[in-house]
């Protein structure tokens, strides 16, 4: 009887585009898919991942699904997801679930570091999965766990092995157990009371963004986490990257430069709107952290 030719693993650029040095994307082929059998695999299929370290810029329009369910999870940096003609704000933590035929579209601000983990899957159990996590919306605020982020590195390594007997299998089943994990934190008691300083930060931070319009001060917002100044700032700084001033500005003036593109309040609105009091100092900051000044981004809007 002769034996199956060897096949290598579809996973050099499984893609249609060019693919960002750093990027990671495996997907399984139709040959591989079709060896599963066991009941895992069939009940919940791991059938392509990825690993974008620097996600900025990344977009994508499916105006009839993926086909498949969809879980992208922001690590760091912010978004944005379109679903059903409605717009959502993805921050650091959240993870995007979607059906296989949920419309949808979703980008990633190109001003800011990004890291972006995924995988699509497919199956009974799968689609159960998705319900129970997605409950609240398809934006669902799960954390930063390191270790559910070697859950989903141990799945994507697998995945990039799956030419070997087993690793179509266990991707499956680490991503199944990534999922649970993330059910587990949304409904869990921890997901709605902060009980650690990270918990509680992730809380803070969604306040800030919240309240922009509010004086924020540093002072302030390191008493609402029972911690001195100085600790604050190095809490901060571990969890987002930046101190809480370079952060809380950068932020206000991404969320002025949506609001010019995207309402009808005047510059000076905008700048109130965003808790910045001068007008002029508002100019001058947004035009140079985006190398234009906000006038123009309002008359690009208007033309």
């Amino acid at each position: 009887m002769k034996s199956r030719p060897t096949r290598t693993p579809s996973f050099a650029n499984p893609v249609g585009w060019p693919v960002p040095s750093g990027w990671r994307i495996v997907k399984v082929d139709h040959y591989r898919m079709a060896e599963a059998r066991g009941p895992c695999c069939q009940s919940f299929l791991a059938t392509s991942a990825g690993h974008f370290p620097h996600a900025a810029g990344h977009d994508r329009s499916r105006p009839h699904g993926a086909g498949e369910f969809v879980f992208a999870w922001l690590l760091q940096g912010s978004g944005w997801c379109e679903v059903n003609g409605q717009r959502h704000v993805i921050h650091p933590g959240d993870v995007m679930v979607l059906g296989p035929t949920t419309p949808h579209a979703y980008g990633y601000e190109t001003e800011q570091a990004l890291i972006l983990r995924w995988f699509h899957c497919r199956g009974d159990a799968a689609a159960q999965m998705a319900a129970a996590l997605a409950t609240g919306g398809h934006i669902v605020h799960v954390g930063n766990d390191p270790v559910q982020t070697t859950l989903h590195e141990e799945a994507l390594c697998a995945l990039e092995q799956v030419h070997k007997p087993g690793q179509l299998s266990l991707a499956s089943q680490l991503l199944s157990a990534l999922v649970a994990q993330w059910t587990w934190h949304r409904h869990s008691p921890s997901a709605t009371e902060a009980t650690t300083t990270e918990d509680k930060l992730d809380q803070l931070l969604r306040h800030m963004r919240s309240h922009l319009a509010e004086p924020l001060k540093p002072t302030e917002l390191a008493a609402r986490l029972r911690l001195s100044p100085s600790h604050f700032r190095a809490v901060f700084q571990r969890h987002t990257g930046r101190p809480p001033t370079q952060w809380l500005l950068e932020t206000r003036l991404d969320r002025a430069r949506t609001l010019l593109r995207e309402t009808t309040l005047s510059v000076k609105e905008v700048a109130y709107a965003v808790g910045i009091s001068d007008p002029l100092y508002f100019s001058r900051i947004f035009t140079r952290h985006f190398k234009s000044p906000p006038r123009t981004i309002k008359r690009l809007k208007e033309q």
